[in-house]
């Protein structure tokens, strides 16, 4: 069974956008993956603050 898939839009500062695709490229990760990576980690480092 495959996981459902939503799509995410932001704006974010181009610079942002920029380091965070070369690091995507530089670990051999989509922007998808690292968007998904990013946004788990965001909410582990925010739950334990809690």
């Amino acid at each position: 069974m495959s996981e459902t898939i939503s799509r995410l839009n932001a704006e974010v500062p181009s610079e942002l956008k920029k380091a965070f695709t070369l690091y995507c490229i530089s670990e051999d990760i989509s922007i998808k993956e690292g968007t998904a990576m990013a946004l788990e980690l965001f909410l582990q480092t925010m739950q334990k603050k809690n």
